[in-house]
């Protein structure tokens, strides 16, 4: 959006707040307590405050704000597939100030003047639809591929093939098919059907109207290596499960902010809704139990946002949202904040390159990594 565009004010309470962002570029400050940010459709600017936070951004050019004067830490989830966004974190210290730069698992960790673990972007190296584009402390301005270089990553390294070869379609959709083993399944930038078949598979789709299907799922015995790991995002997208009793467990995040969209999961098979338990928590994730077989829908009863709308059976059963409430023994949905008209964060520099003093700042910091 332009940078002289004004923004709608959300602004929070010195209590842990939930801030929801408009379906237009809105502005969400948490001030103090622990406080949960969600964006909008638009580009949002979230900044979380003092306390330990938690914000949440997606389709468009996002900006987190991180206040080196609050005693807080903040952890960042960004998800959007659509190619050529960019999103920026903004720290207006120094990068000397800042560091240790460590990896722990997915997720990059970023501390400041040597305590660790300040800000955490989750799944930043799992794959590109998760990262922030561009990070700014002070005048520094650095690439998440300047961060991934640092960890000795070449950004440039393809993640694995889109479509099957060759090409095959199921109605609009190109099909991407896995094997009978641990798959890892990116959808392009098209409208997608993903299968995952055997093994544990993580199955990332696009900003488009996507089938997700993971297949069965091995039990590791290794911690909780145990289950499909399924992404969605923008687009009315649909996730099939197939019941089996035992095996074919689902992690599910559907995160999409689109005002009316409409996401489907079918569970096919000899399965009807009453034989289906169904558990929860106040602003946390949807357990389905199937017999021995477990659906989680992550960060179900946080937002709308993370709501898939209609879960269907063969039998031609439909579950809404509000009957998934009530099976769960959840309240209803809460309602938006209050809101007002701010003025436009300060302007956001560009993107630099090509300035020697610069990039051997950049190396002599980030080579101070940890793990």
């Amino acid at each position: 959006m332009p940078i002289g565009t004004s923004r709608l004010l959300i602004n929070g309470t010195p209590g842990d707040d939930l801030l929801v962002a408009q379906p237009v570029p809105s502005r969400l400050l948490g001030g103090e307590g622990n406080d949960i940010l969600i964006d909008g459709p638009g580009s949002d600017l979230l900044e979380g405050g003092a306390g330990n936070d938690r914000l949440y951004g997606g389709v468009g050019d996002d900006y987190y704000r991180y206040d080196i004067n609050a005693v807080s830490r903040d952890v960042i989830f960004e998800f959007d597939p659509t190619p050529g966004n960019i999103d920026t974190l903004i720290m207006a210290e120094s990068l000397e100030s800042f560091g240790p730069f460590e990896r722990y698992q997915d997720d990059l960790l970023i501390g400041m003047s040597g305590e660790p673990g300040l800000i955490t972007v989750r799944h930043f190296f799992l794959d590109s639809a998760f990262r922030i584009e561009r990070f700014r402390f002070g005048a520094v301005t650095l690439s998440d591929e300047d961060v991934l270089r640092a960890f000795h990553i070449d950004p440039e390294i393809p993640t694995g093939r889109s479509a099957d070869e060759p090409p095959v379609y199921t109605g609009e959709r190109l099909r991407l098919t896995g094997k009978d083993k641990a798959d890892r399944l990116v959808a392009g930038d098209q409208a997608s059907y993903l299968l995952g078949r055997g093994g544990n598979d993580l199955l990332i789709g696009s900003r488009h109207s996507d089938v997700l299907d993971g297949g069965n799922s091995v039990d590791m015995m290794l911690g909780d290596n145990q289950w499909n790991r399924l992404y969605g995002g923008p687009g009315d997208d649909y996730y099939r499960v197939d019941y089996v009793g035992w095996q074919g467990n689902q992690r599910i995040l559907d995160y999409d902010t689109t005002p009316g969209n409409l996401d489907t999961l079918h569970i096919r098979g000899d399965m009807q809704p009453q034989y289906v338990r169904f558990y929860g928590s106040e602003r946390g994730n949807l357990i389905m139990e199937l017999d021995e077989q477990r659906i989680v829908i992550e960060h179900y009863f946080l937002d709308r946002a993370f709501v898939i709308e209609k879960i269907r059976f063969d039998d031609g059963s439909v579950l809404t949202e509000k009957e998934v409430r009530q099976r769960a023994l959840q309240p209803g949905a809460r309602a938006p904040q209050a809101q007002s008209l701010s003025p436009a964060p300060p302007p956001i520099a560009a993107l630099e390159s090509g300035q020697p003093e610069l990039l051997l700042l950049v190396g002599a910091v980030l080579g101070r990594l940890g793990g």
